[in-house]
């Protein structure tokens, strides 16, 4: 990793600051309180998010503008550009992370899980290996023992080996338990053999009993088909005898019917001979002319009760004045007017949902179809954004493009509820404009209605004063009195008439009533004479019907043996197909627990060989912890016999806790006997150890070293030979950046960046050339 550019705005006390970072070893110089750990400071917060104080105090004093850090750096032959901001009222945090121009992770959790991944380090990890800041030198060393345990592994890449061994033995522990499992599952295989023999033995045995079941039955059906053929002798003449009886009934209810109607008919021809009587009786009623003047008269007193009725009927609300409707009308008119405005903007606001809708549906898509692409990728795979192979970052592209796949989602789902919304507004906005138009119809109607009434009534009065008129003077106090006394007198003649018809009516059905009653005593004696007959030929026929019903009972009781032998034979044949399916279930158990007796044994071949390889990567764990530990304490030792110029033996370290001891004449001794100056050198050694290591595991690509006032505890000699350790070190690292107080030490190195206070608490900083004032 080596820092390039580092843009700051409103950070603490650099109002603006854009800042080329040379490479190689680089000294950041200036006085007390100038801001030199701030530079350091925005390195942290831009990578990890990570202050001293909460963000509200990160932007600087007195100014409410954005405060942001860009922060440029190389790493694995990739350019990164990581932008951090804080804005608004409420401190709002955003991030983002560019790689070849092109956005990769965006949101603050998104930018902190992608940096992680891309530099293989959590942040405290990142401080406790490459990032000392001031007074934090020995941060790693004060640690807990499990804390340094566990990072020097996280950093050196065997947090993957135990995942893996873990992995192994949770997946063997699994495989042991199926096993087990199925253990107390496998059925016993000399049971399953015993059940197909006996299986055999019991299908042998249903097969007899069908044979014998087949025999009886065959016998059965002998027995039915002799009564049968004697029964079918008398057939012929039962089948005579029953047509015979058929027809005696059939004679016999014909008589019976004959007999049935001509009683009535010879009962209405007497009343046909006293009607002739009653009709010349019957007056001819009154003359023709009387009776069409009273139909006249009567016409009209209808037409003039119905002209009264109808006036008095058109005296309602609907003849009145009409004027509070006028405006009753205008005002919904009015409301009308509104209602449409209200849907024209509610349709508005859903055509501008659909739209929002259609971009978020084409977002989702796209992000679909990367999140397709990225499942595909490898470690090997180069990146779909700058071409360069993944490496281990590849899991990274994949999450960012899942959380792609999730913000899109989320759009679709916002997108759908506008749309949601948008058509709810408008069906609420057409449902009360179609109220107030159903309304201002209704109340057009009423207004319509009243006026058409006024005129009704007018006309109405006027037919009644035409028909007064026509009508002429009478004797009767009302007209309706007259019209009861006319309609009256009407009746009588209808009545009359109607009975006159009546009468003439019944005579003539006379001859044909004379007709019909020689019709029905004609068919009596002819069912009388036929019965006569039908009973001669059954006297003639000579049936035994009681032979035919013994014989008939004969075959009854024969047909119920032979459905007991059917009975018997299907019962045995069930059995038998039982038995036969018996067998081959008991065949298909005995093949099947031999199978899974076969699998016991491959699942318990597949347990011992995971837990191999469970055993193989712990032995590899412990072979790798073995091999780092001393690695560690050797280049750390060397380093810190250059820095201490021999006095001291070396140094050793824990294998377990990584915990530092400083040898001395041949006794290792925890750091907390020696002075803070041999405590800072050994921690320093240390930090250069594991970075060297995380560069060594990393294939070369870990390169940068940053020390916050590293220098300031050690005396002259020891600060030269700490200079030129880290002369030495900048042939291995890409970047070391050394922050410092003393303006002498930046005489001692290649380059130097110098920060310079300004007025108003506020600084700046610039790359200086070496022995520039």
């Amino acid at each position: 990793m080596q820092i390039t550019f580092l843009s700051l705005r409103n950070f603490r006390v650099f109002a603006t600051l854009d800042l080329e970072v040379p490479p190689g070893l680089v000294g950041v110089y200036g006085p007390n309180g100038a801001g030199k750990s701030t530079l350091l400071e925005a390195i942290l917060w831009a990578l990890y998010g990570r202050a001293r104080t909460g963000k509200a105090d990160i932007r600087t004093s007195g100014s409410s503008g954005e405060c942001s850090v860009e922060l440029s750096f190389v790493h694995e032959d990739h350019h990164y550009v990581v932008r951090r901001s804080i804005s608004g009222v409420n401190s709002t945090v955003k991030a983002r992370v560019e790689v070849g121009g092109n956005t990769v992770a965006d949101g603050p959790t998104e930018v902190g899980r992608f940096l992680r991944s891309t530099l293989g380090m959590e942040e405290a990890a990142f401080r406790s290996s490459v990032f000392a800041e001031q007074k934090q030198l020995a941060a790693f060393s004060d640690s807990t023992p499990e804390t340094r345990r566990r990072l020097v592994l996280q950093l050196l890449g065997i947090t993957p080996i135990e995942k893996a061994r873990d992995a192994a033995r949770s997946d063997a522990r699994a495989k042991r338990a199926d096993h087990e499992r199925l253990l107390h599952l496998l059925p016993d295989v000399n049971q399953l053999e015993e059940r197909v023999r006996s299986g055999e033995e019991a299908a042998a045995s249903g097969l007899a009993r069908f044979h014998n079941a087949k025999v009886e039955h065959e016998r059965a059906s002998e027995a039915v088909a002799a009564i049968e053929a004697s029964l079918r002798a008398l057939e012929g003449m039962r089948a005579t005898h029953a047509l015979i009886t058929q027809k005696g009934k059939s004679a016999r209810a014909e008589r019976d019917r004959a007999a049935a109607s001509l009683a009535p008919l010879e009962t209405e021809l007497v009343a046909l001979l006293d009607a002739e009587d009653a009709l010349a009786s019957v007056g001819s009623g009154r003359p023709e002319a009387e009776r069409e003047r009273d139909a006249r008269r009567l016409a009209t007193l209808d037409q003039v009760i119905e002209a009264a009725s109808a006036l008095a009927r058109l005296a309602t609300p609907e003849s009145a004045d009409g004027a509070p409707l006028v405006d009753r009308v205008s005002g919904k008119q009015q409301e009308v007017v509104a209602a449409r405005a209200l849907e024209s903007e509610r349709k508005s606001e859903l055509s501008a949902a659909n739209a929002f809708l259609s971009s978020a549906t084409d977002a989702a898509q796209r992000a679909f179809e990367a999140l397709e692409r990225s499942a595909a990728l490898t470690s090997e795979a180069d990146c779909p954004l700058c071409g360069q192979e993944l490496g281990p970052g590849f899991t990274a592209v994949q999450q960012h493009r899942i959380d792609d796949h999730g913000h899109a989602k989320a759009s679709l789902g916002e997108a759908k509820s506008r749309v949601a919304a948008s058509k709810a507004a408008l069906t609420d906005a057409t449902k009360r404009l179609q109220s107030a138009e159903r309304e201002l119809a209704e109340l057009t109607v009423q207004l319509e209605k009243t006026a058409a009434g006024r005129a009704k009534r007018t006309a109405a009065a006027e037919r009644l004063a035409d028909l007064h008129a026509a009508m002429g003077p009478s004797t009767f106090n009302t007209p309706q009195d007259e019209r009861t006394a006319v309609a009256a007198a009407l009746r009588e003649d209808r009545s009359t008439d109607e009975r006159r018809a009546v009468l003439k009516a019944q005579l003539g059905r006379l001859p044909a009533l004379q007709m019909a009653i020689a019709t029905e005593r004609r068919s009596l004696e002819a069912a009388d004479a036929e019965r006569s007959r039908l009973r001669a030929e059954l006297d003639e026929l000579h049936f035994d019907a009681r032979l035919f019903a013994t014989l008939d009972q004969q075959r009854n009781e024969a047909g119920e043996s032979l459905q007991r032998a059917s009975n018997r034979l299907q019962d045995a044949a069930t059995v038998s197909a039982k038995a036969e399916q018996e067998v081959a279930s008991a065949r298909a158990l005995f093949e099947q627990a031999t199978i899974q007796h076969q699998a016991a044994e491959t699942l318990a071949e597949e347990v011992r060989y995971i837990g191999r390889s469970a055993d193989l990567l712990h032995g590899f764990r412990q072979q790798v912890v073995a091999a780092i530990g001393p690695r560690l304490e050797v280049q750390a030792s060397e380093l810190f016999n250059v820095l201490t110029a021999g006095e001291y033996d070396g140094m050793k370290l824990d294998p377990e806790s990584y915990e530092i001891s400083i040898i001395d004449a041949g006794v290792p001794y925890l750091s907390t006997r020696f002075s803070g100056s041999e405590v800072d050198l050994a921690n320093l050694a240390l930090r250069v150890a594991i970075s060297e290591q995380v560069r060594f595991q990393a294939g070369g690509q870990v390169g940068l070293l940053v020390l916050d006032e590293a220098l300031a505890s050690l005396d002259v000699d020891r600060k030269d030979r700490m200079l030129g350790a880290l002369t030495q070190l900048s042939g291995r690292f890409r970047q070391i950046l050394v922050v410092t107080h003393a303006p002498e030490v930046k005489e001692r190195l290649p380059q130097a960046i110098e920060v310079v206070k300004l007025a108003g608490r506020r600084a700046t900083a610039r790359v200086v050339e070496v022995g520039a004032s």
